[in-house]
């Protein structure tokens, strides 16, 4: 482990992956015999807040975000996407953390925490694609995972209910969303506030090829919502059925069936929008 002790409370850890940083962080904490620890300062992209998750909710220390990453749609939700470290951590001195909601999937390999947005059809399908892709990096092989998919891309067929209520809908694709913003600023669901205590479910009903092509597109300015293939539904408690997997915050959750319930203010997080 590298560490870097700042003053009597603070700690930089660094290790060869994220991973790692929090298994050392988790090690650190638990350790400690001085007072608890004010915060802990993720330094990435969504993938490294989504891995840190368990962490900050086990041991309920606050936390503040430095934007680093690919995506950083956690960073623009909060109103850090273009601050500087050190407006970062003036923040912290000034403001206090704010009560932020999280997600919980329950699935076949366990539970998964998230933040910002479920996904499951289209959207998990590009992210299993572009996953695959060794050769390329950042933003470019998700552009061209999605050129890829969206000519050859059919509807699935999706069973879900929220809060106990029952749908079947041939769909594109369907976003369970805590926050608004998604795969690098697509505003997928723009009424999602995760200090609203609960979730928000996008669906994109089936389609023809030529008209998701041009749907698509606008769901970066989040006007897509406005098209009548597209409905919205709110609940604490959401369970799905399709033969698809299941992505949270970027990364991979598994197939489904999967059962996601809201947990108003799991955690506390600075916000300096």
């Amino acid at each position: 482990m590298h560490a870097q002790a700042l003053g009597s409370s603070s700690l930089i850890i660094a290790e060869e992956s994220a991973s790692a940083s929090l298994n050392s962080a988790d090690a650190v904490i638990r350790a400690t015999t001085m007072e608890p620890f004010d915060a802990i300062l993720v330094v990435g992209g969504d993938g490294s807040i989504h891995q840190a998750l368990p962490l900050i909710a086990s041991h309920q220390i606050p936390m503040a975000v430095i934007a680093a990453g690919t995506g950083n749609d956690l960073a623009k939700t909060i109103g850090v996407l273009h601050r500087s470290p050190e407006q970062v951590i003036e923040g912290m001195h000034s403001s206090s953390p704010l009560p932020h909601d999280l997600g919980l999937v329950t699935h076949s390999l366990g539970t998964t925490l998230f933040i910002q947005v479920l996904s499951t059809g289209f959207d998990s399908i590009v992210n299993e694609r572009a996953n695959s892709y060794s050769r390329l990096r950042g933003k470019f092989k998700y552009v061209v995972a999605t050129l890829r998919e969206i000519l050859t891309f059919r509807a699935k067929q999706f069973h879900f209910s929220v809060d106990g209520s029952e749908y079947r809908h041939e769909a594109m694709l369907l976003a369970v969303a805590n926050g608004s913003n998604y795969g690098g600023g697509m505003q997928i669901v723009p009424p999602a506030d995760p200090r609203d205590g609960i979730l928000h479910l996008l669906l994109l009903k089936k389609i023809h090829t030529l008209e998701f092509l041009r749907v698509f597109p606008r769901v970066f300015t989040g006007k897509h919502i406005t098209h009548r293939a597209v409905e919205i539904l709110s609940g604490a408690k959401i369970d799905i059925k399709a033969d698809v997997t299941a992505y949270a915050d970027g990364e991979r959750v598994g197939p489904l069936p999967i059962s996601v319930t809201v947990l108003p203010g799991a955690i506390k997080v600075w916000n300096l929008s």
